[in-house]
């Protein structure tokens, strides 16, 4: 729990008025302040050891304590972004050591800036695009393929099968099935 300063002021005048008693100060406490919850006995005789150590019931950790600030600043954000407009092709670390950050703050700006992924990237064409289209299309038409070469063919074909339900669980570079292996071994 903590106390402001005049609540701390009230409990010190209140012990020595009470003669010493935790037990009366924290009810006249709960009275004065009107709070659920009062300060314990051994924070009441903290403050008291602490106010006749130092003569001052003042907090000391009042900036030390808590979560230390964030270091994502509008001001480091600019500096990152010029670094970036001016070499967009560079990587975290050097743009940390360019805006004079430390990297994981730099990396966290830029993952803000940056909403997508940060990755090591290239330009995609449309081909590797149709190719993933290609093949997503070719998994109905294949097994309907493999359907009528059962039909066709019977008992020859049940080593197709089985490649088609291996590469077919197993996925390419752009997420796509490899159900493409099965057109060469088609007999």
């Amino acid at each position: 729990m903590v106390l402001s300063l005049e609540q701390r002021i009230f409990l010190l005048l209140e012990y020595h008025h009470l003669e010493h008693s935790c037990v009366q100060t924290r009810r006249s406490f709960r009275r004065r302040f009107d709070v659920r919850r009062d300060p314990s006995d051994n924070a009441i005789k903290a403050l008291i050891k602490k106010f006749e150590r130092t003569g001052n019931v003042s907090d000391d950790r009042v900036g030390n304590v808590g979560r230390p600030r964030s270091a994502v600043t509008e001001s480091n954000a600019d500096a990152i972004q010029q670094v970036i407009l001016q070499q967009p092709r560079t990587s975290v670390r050097s743009v940390a050591s360019r805006a004079a950050l430390r990297r994981m703050i730099t990396h966290r700006i830029i993952s803000h800036m940056f909403t997508y992924k940060i990755q090591t990237c290239q330009a995609l064409s449309v081909k590797p695009l149709m190719q993933v289209m290609i093949s997503r299309t070719l998994c109905c038409s294949l097994s309907i393929r493999v359907i009528s070469m059962l039909e066709t063919y019977g008992s020859r074909t049940r080593h197709i099968l089985t490649l088609m339900a291996l590469s077919t669980s197993r996925t390419g570079a752009f997420g796509e099935p490899k159900t493409h292996m099965l057109l060469y071994l088609h007999p």
